[in-house]
């Protein structure tokens, strides 16, 4: 968990350092607002006072990322969280735009986070430690045909994929400092 926390510096670095102009569904960008506890919530401006709010869930719901038609918002969440028996456990959801149909597509006791979706919209790559090691895998928008692409003792942990869908984009420590790499998205060709 320590490991996860550590690269989330990076990784938000390199989003941050890639943001750029795209299609802006339902007339916004999206937005994390601060609630009181120190939770985070989904929430989409509005040319009214109050945006619409996506999700509600306590700590919080991080990282949404629209795919690429607009229709759905990927994101990961602990949302089994409560104070007496916390466990700790991040998943990977997918709901519509709208934030109706939310469902779990990841749904493994292990830490899955940082969900990107590919070009055409039918996969996501994504950071798990599904292995004992935080590393980058890739699953159908639906959760289902998880496969591992990276394998290393460091973390991996991806931040897009190539327009064409050939390569997904990963930070790495593999190295001995944090350092940028590709790997097909079959997991081939490092």
């Amino acid at each position: 968990m320590r490991a996860f926390f550590g690269v989330t510096l990076v990784v938000l670095a390199a989003v941050l350092a890639g943001c750029g102009d795209g299609p802006e569904p339902l007339g916004g960008r999206l937005v994390f607002l601060p609630r009181g506890t120190g939770g985070f919530d989904i929430r989409l401006p509005t040319a009214t006072v109050r945006p619409i709010e996506l999700t509600r869930n306590l700590p919080g719901d991080a990282f949404p990322v629209w795919s690429p038609d607009g229709s759905k918002l990927a994101f990961y969440a602990d949302r089994n969280f409560n104070i007496l028996d916390r466990d700790d456990n991040l998943d990977i959801y997918v709901m519509n735009a709208d934030g109706t149909a939310m469902a779990n597509i990841s749904n493994n006791p292990a830490n899955d986070a940082f969900p990107y979706w590919s070009p055409d919209g039918s996969r996501l790559a994504f950071y798990s430690e599904r292995d004992d090691n935080g590393e980058v895998y890739t699953m159908n928008a639906d959760g289902s045909d998880v496969r591992r692409l990276t394998d290393a003792a460091s973390v991996d942990v991806p931040f897009g994929w190539s327009p064409d869908g050939e390569r997904i984009g990963f930070i790495s420590g593999r190295d001995g400092n944090f350092e940028i790499y590709s790997v097909a998205a079959d997991g081939d060709d490092l």
